[in-house]
């Protein structure tokens, strides 16, 4: 037994629109790699005065994954903090401001830092972006929100070179 399928004018529109939304999404996709790496250069300030460096992967212009080097040196209140990698994952959020000829972007995520003197193993990772074509500039914190009894928290500025 055949069926026959008949074509009305909405189903005629359902499917041009979802041509024309599928060609839009691989055009937007050209424009933009799926995968943006990057490297950073900064320094801890408030609780300590540590530099800072990693390198990561941007993915759809908002997944982050980060590996991070802290720099050896004092801390306030705290003792010395000896080198130590720290690894991150979170969301970058773009809503759309500008600033300075830049735009302004969020982030929330996750992060592990074993073994720092200010905050504990687990914390969130929060940042205050100013992106800008081959750069960014970042106020960043870590901290767990209380969830650790050593929460003196880790803030910092850095530059982010992105590597086209």
């Amino acid at each position: 037994m055949s069926r026959k399928i008949k074509l009305t004018t909405t189903a005629c529109l359902v499917i041009a629109f979802l041509l024309y939304f599928l060609s839009s999404l691989n055009a937007e996709a050209q424009e933009k790699p799926f995968a943006q790496p990057y490297i950073e250069l900064g320094t801890t300030v408030i609780h300590s005065e540590n530099s800072v460096g990693g390198a990561g992967l941007k993915f759809n212009d908002r997944w982050d994954v980060h590996i991070g080097l802290m720099g050896e040196g004092e801390t306030r209140q705290h003792g010395y903090q000896e080198q130590k990698f720290f690894y991150s994952f979170s969301r970058v959020v773009n809503p759309g401001w500008r600033f300075l000829g830049g735009e302004i972007k969020t982030r929330i995520g996750v992060a592990y830092t074993p073994d720092f003197q200010l905050v504990g193993e687990r914390n969130y990772r929060l940042g205050l972006i100013f992106h800008y074509e081959i750069f960014d500039i970042e106020y960043f914190h870590y901290s767990s929100a209380g969830i650790n009894d050593v929460n003196r928290g880790v803030d910092g500025f850095l530059v982010r070179a992105w590597l086209h």
